[in-house]
């Protein structure tokens, strides 16, 4: 099984988990979040990570277009760019701002216990892969430059480019 299915059903981005935690995050960025639409988005953003060889390689990248075409084709294109925007790597490819999805999706990842996230990232396999890809082998270290930017980006969530 690839590394992205593996995410979506026992990894960082599980199909239960994650949505409700950036839903948390949502609610404490920008209050409870009502519209049905943002439910079906936190649900299905990450969806595209079915399949996936690599989790940042160059499909791993392209996840979010098939959240943002099935938001599209529900709600309209602005949500379809709402959900694409998520995705940091997205964002900056077409000088867009992180959609506020986007911000309460890093704000999700810093809600999850750290012991919880390391075994969800060797359940999967994504930890060994975001290990190689950031030249690190200390567990400890690498999710504390992630944290760290994890706290960086949310700074735009606050400083009014949302």
């Amino acid at each position: 099984m690839k590394v992205g299915t593996k995410s979506l059903l026992v990894g960082y981005h599980q199909f239960l988990l994650h949505p409700i935690l950036v839903a948390a995050a949502w609610w404490k960025l920008y209050g409870f979040p009502w519209d049905p639409r943002l439910w079906v988005a936190f649900l299905i953003h990450d969806w595209g990570y079915v399949g996936k060889t690599t989790m940042d390689g160059v499909d791993g990248q392209q996840h979010p277009f098939w959240g943002a075409d099935v938001m599209r084709r529900l709600f309209g294109d602005d949500w379809g760019i709402f959900s694409l925007l998520h995705s940091r790597t997205l964002a900056k490819r077409y000088s867009c701002p992180l959609s506020k999805l986007g911000y309460a999706d890093k704000l999700a990842f810093l809600y999850y216990p750290k012991w919880l996230l390391k075994i969800l990232y060797a359940l999967s396999g994504e930890g060994e892969e975001y290990l190689k890809n950031n030249n690190m082998t200390d567990w400890d270290e690498w999710y504390e430059v992630a944290a760290k930017n994890n706290r960086k980006t949310l700074k735009g969530a606050h400083d009014g480019t949302v």
